[in-house]
């Protein structure tokens, strides 16, 4: 989804994010949620720039696996 309002995130090629707000980190939560449910590894890769500055200062970053 290319248009950054409430609850979007925005993807750019190769699966880059530049944007993400705090219903894209709701998602995230959720997303870790099912895929703890159903045995499924989930890694954060290549956080950068904004969106890892968003991770960092939530904490989320910390209870992601991460490529880093």
């Amino acid at each position: 989804n290319g248009d950054p309002h409430p609850g979007n995130y925005l993807f750019h090629g190769g699966g880059r994010v530049t944007f993400l707000d705090s219903s894209g980190l709701s998602a995230l939560v959720q997303l870790r949620v099912v895929a703890i449910e159903h045995s499924v590894r989930l890694v954060l890769r290549g956080a950068t720039g904004a969106a890892l500055r968003v991770l960092r200062i939530t904490g989320l970053y910390d209870v992601f696996e991460s490529d880093q």
